[in-house]
């Protein structure tokens, strides 16, 4: 049975089905939203979004689509491409009257009602040189996209390129900036490479192209079809692991931070939050600690990383004692 999110939730997801079988788009269930329709034949009961993931051949037709008229009243459709003010690099197909106000969600300015993840596949010719580049980039993107997150740090890279790019940014503008950067993260051909890399913030994974496929193979979800990918086994075990089937125990079953609610828009309940907290005050402090820990990455990580080291050394002295 599914809760009053979860039927929110699925009327979403089913206008972007429409939309896509409408207009031959082809899309796949993903992430635990996948997982609910094999392990569940619907929601993971405690799941409060979904997520969807397309190519970026058909994300964009998507949005052309969208963009001309398709969208349903009192829906949006949140991303780079329709908005630069936007924080985040994964799409949103949202509900424009309720309200799923995420943490990272305060101190912005998106539409934050409940949403449909969308995120895009870009191509790959391997899994080396050009993961690793398209990585780097990634990372940078994402860090200039949203203060409040740092990117880079995990991986020990752009220390100099995210100043460079900042700066690059107040004198020719974001738009140049970001569009350098999805120009060389979209530059390979879809139908010429053989692999497909989550143009996700988090971790960029990569996936064999087969695993996807273009037969569209549908799976039940809740009492109608869903797209899912050729291969959703194989898919889910490289995303999850072998033990993607396994219910996890309680206090494993995660939900997000947020505040719902299925009746009152977002902007009532954003407009009360800012009544104490300064939202010009709080991005400046994200942005003086993003800089800070960017240019010091390094020297921290390093730091970390000799005390782990000691750390491991002292565990091993006291067992050699005992």
């Amino acid at each position: 049975m599914r809760t009053d999110m979860q039927d929110k939730l699925f009327e979403l997801y089913k206008e972007i089905d429409a939309i896509c079988r409408e207009h031959n788009i082809q899309y796949q269930l993903a992430g635990g939203t996948l997982i609910g329709a094999i392990r569940h034949r619907g929601f993971i009961p405690w799941d409060d979004d979904m997520d969807i993931t397309m190519t970026r051949k058909h994300w964009n037709k998507f949005l052309e689509v969208c963009n001309n008229g398709a969208l349903p009243k009192n829906r949006a459709l949140e991303c780079q491409e329709n908005n630069r003010g936007y924080h985040n690099m994964v799409a949103r197909y949202t509900d424009t009257t309720t309200t799923a106000l995420h943490k990272t969600q305060l101190m912005h300015d998106d539409i934050a009602g409940f949403v449909i993840d969308i995120l895009v596949y870009d191509a790959l010719p391997n899994t080396g040189e050009a993961l690793e580049k398209y990585t780097k980039d990634l990372m940078l993107y994402s860090d200039l996209l949203n203060e409040s997150l740092i990117y880079s740090y995990r991986y020990r890279i752009n220390t100099f390129r995210y100043l460079k790019c900042r700066l690059m940014m107040r004198l020719k503008g974001k738009d140049y900036v970001l569009n350098r950067l999805e120009q060389e993260m979209s530059k390979y051909n879809e139908d010429e490479c053989d692999y497909l890399v989550l143009h996700w913030g988090g971790i960029p994974l990569v996936f064999d192209k087969k695993t996807f496929g273009e037969s569209r193979v549908n799976i039940p979800i809740d009492g109608t079809m869903g797209q899912c990918p050729d291969r959703p086994f194989d898919y889910l075990v490289d995303h999850y692991g072998d033990e993607w089937m396994f219910i996890p125990p309680v206090t494993e079953q995660q939900s997000h931070e947020a505040v719902f609610n299925t009746e009152i828009d977002f902007p009532v309940i954003r407009d009360e939050i800012y009544h104490f907290v300064s939202q010009k005050k709080v991005k400046r402090k994200y942005r003086i600690r993003k800089n800070i820990t960017i240019t010091h990455m390094n020297s921290w990580l390093d730091l970390k990383d000799m005390g782990n080291k000691i750390n491991v050394i002292a565990q091993n002295h006291k067992y050699s004692q005992d």
